[in-house]
């Protein structure tokens, strides 16, 4: 049992990292103002890696008025999401000509906090459900009596709770990875 809990153990860890960044991410999304911005700069920043591919990440710089004061930002996202593709940042970059006017999301608790783009990153998602199955192991080998399925649906109920809050529907490939972690642990209970 202690092979189990330290496994399910260090899985929880991550599911509750990766829940937090989802809470934080949805009620950002929820809060967030519209404005109207207007684009001072659009680039694309390399940051070098010595052991990797070099990470980019778009950047537009803008500006907006909220409550009678300038600001200016350069997040296109909610949270920075770099990736090794250059190509797909400029692309991103590109859809914001300078000069432009556009809709700017804002932050009204934090108005230094603003983005362009107000979707989900699916990031925070795959962090909170793929060590799922590392905690329904370790469940099934530290408690026989309670059941992977039991487990399943203790872990996954607040998680299909919470899509229930979110402000926008929750994408189907979500609902598909919720779907599949309760079929596997529900076949896991049936095969014992």
């Amino acid at each position: 049992w202690l092979v189990g809990g330290i496994f399910g153990g260090i899985g929880l860890t991550f599911v509750a990292v990766g829940w937090a960044l989802v809470l934080q991410q949805s009620r950002l999304l929820a809060r967030a103002v519209e404005v109207q911005g207007e684009v001072l700069e659009a680039y694309v920043e390399t940051a070098t890696s010595v052991r990797g591919p070099d990470s980019h990440v778009a950047r537009v710089r803008y500006q907006y008025l909220l409550r009678d004061t300038l600001w200016t930002n350069d997040r296109v996202l909610p949270h920075e999401m770099r990736t090794s593709s250059r190509k797909q940042m400029r692309q991103l970059a590109s859809r914001f000509p300078v000069g432009s006017a556009i809709p700017v999301w804002v932050d009204p608790e934090d108005a230094e906090r603003a983005f362009l783009l107000k979707e989900l990153l699916w990031l925070p998602y795959v962090i909170a459900l793929a060590p799922l199955l590392f905690v329904l192991i370790g469940a099934a080998v530290a408690l026989p009596a309670w059941g992977t399925g039991a487990s399943a649906v203790a872990l996954l109920a607040p998680l299909w709770w919470h899509h229930a809050q979110l402000p926008e529907p929750v994408p189907l490939w979500m609902q598909a990875c919720y779907a599949a972690l309760l079929a596997v642990a529900l076949i896991v209970t049936v095969a014992r």
